[in-house]
């Protein structure tokens, strides 16, 4: 499943709604076209019995099942049992995963070629792209040493990286295969006609670092969690990324996390694709901001120059164009800063002002305008599936598609229904009886 997903979460004192679409994007092989498919399901209950659901996004499958269906074995099993807070949900749910699904060292394995042939293959095509822009400027480029020189210098701003990051609590090296190493080599010999061997040891241990560190490898399924734990009066949301099994556990990774209080009592946060979602809530998106920061900093680049120009003939010492510098990153800072500051009062407050007083059906419309307004985007659409979740009403689907016509098929919702019902007797909690449009 690739990331062109659109999902949104819109939280207020009375609940949270959820929105997201029904495409993905997807590659079946290595050197296939891409596919478009329309009616996923990435919006799911995860409790039998307690307000809490998940969306899903980034991919579709992991361990080689659907990832619905690990969601749906773990709604059944006695892992779902009511948890205090939704970030215990959470870990609950990978306690699930690590316990029932545990990596295997082949796992492992496969997950740490699959880094580094990503990896790797980003870094060609990035020197491609490099090396077709020194052609058309006139220069004429050995395309072998620029590939070496971008790789290896790619390679070690990537470490500097991973080496500030914290490591993940519980991994250790015992987790990882001892034949990274090996791995590696197999890799770049793939990759390159001739070996790059100068890459090996720097790339084994990035890739070592990917797989222990809180730093995305880029492999991982993205889980958010919303809903109610049993200690939590207000909603909250917790968002996850597992990014790929080790020997023996998962590498999961807690992203990001909100909380309807006092202080914070509306909160919307998309997830995925969120460029559309950004402009709208904060009236401008983070690639314009970065240009901006840029722009601004030349010009004060050349106001400075144009100003000493007319001041002296001679030209400014080195120390003097530090000290300006400085100067300008300091300047390009307030600037920012008071731009962050108006943006916040005039467009996300005020948005965020109207969402605090919304009732719920007004939070799902507005969820659900959210993600169509991202499907302008041509990967993004499909029908939109949006649930609202409130603490004494539960999970309830406002809208839902079904693969299926649910009035031919009451012995499936039937069957669901005594499910449900056998879940709550085992594990000793009541509830009542799932409605006819089903469950997912």
């Amino acid at each position: 499943m690739s990331p062109m997903t659109a999902q949104v979460a819109i939280m207020n004192r009375v609940g949270v709604a959820l929105a997201a679409d029904s495409a993905v994007s997807v590659r079946p092989g290595v050197f296939a076209d891409r596919k478009i498919y329309s009616s996923v399901d990435k919006l799911f209950i995860l409790s039998n019995s307690e307000p809490v659901g998940v969306m899903i996004n980034g991919r579709a499958e992991y361990l080689g099942m659907p990832v619905e269906t690990l969601i749906k074995e773990f709604r059944d099993s006695k892992f779902s049992t009511p948890q205090r807070t939704v970030a215990d949900y959470a870990r609950r749910f990978f306690e699930f995963l690590g316990k029932q699904f545990p990596g295997t060292l082949q796992d492992a394995r496969d997950y740490a070629a699959t880094i580094a042939v990503y990896k790797l293959q980003r870094l060609v095509k990035h020197a491609e792209e490099l090396f077709e822009e020194a052609v058309e400027s006139g220069e004429r480029p050995s395309f072998g040493h620029l590939l070496a020189e971008h790789c290896l210098e790619e390679v070690n701003a990537g470490l500097e990286i991973a080496r500030a990051r914290a490591p993940l609590i519980g991994i250790t090296s015992s987790n990882l295969p001892q034949d990274i190493g090996e791995i590696v080599r197999h890799a770049i010999d793939r990759t390159f006609e001739s070996g790059f061997r100068e890459l090996e040891a720097p790339m084994t241990e990035l890739i070592s670092l990917l797989m222990t560190r809180q730093i995305d490898s880029g492999e991982s399924a993205q889980f958010v969690f919303a809903g109610f734990g049993t200690e939590q009066r207000f909603p909250a949301i917790v968002a996850t990324d597992c990014d790929g099994p080790l020997v023996g556990t998962h590498k999961v990774r807690f992203t990001d996390d909100g909380v309807i209080d006092d202080e914070t009592p509306a909160l919307i946060r998309p997830f995925a694709q969120v460029d559309m979602v950004n402009r709208l809530v904060d009236g401008v998106d983070e690639t314009y901001s970065h240009f901006l920061t840029g722009a601004i900093g030349k010009a004060l680049e050349r106001y400075a120059d144009y100003a000493m120009s007319k001041v002296s003939r001679r030209k400014p010492s080195a120390a003097l164009r530090a000290e300006l510098a400085i100067l300008g990153e300091l300047y390009v800072g307030e600037i920012l800063a008071g731009a962050n500051v108006f943006r916040e009062t005039t467009y996300r407050r005020s948005l965020l002002e109207g969402v605090q007083f919304m009732p719920k059906s007004d939070l799902a419309a507005l969820a659900k305008s959210i993600v169509n307004l991202q499907s302008i985007n041509e990967t993004v659409g499909g029908p939109i599936d949006v649930a609202v979740i409130s603490k004494h009403d539960g999970f309830v689907w406002i809208e839902r598609k079904h693969y299926f016509d649910a009035e031919i098929n009451s012995r499936f919702l039937a069957k669901q229904t005594s499910r449900v019902n056998r879940w709550m007797s085992e594990y000793g909690e009541s509830g009542e009886q799932l409605g006819a449009g089903g469950e997912r």
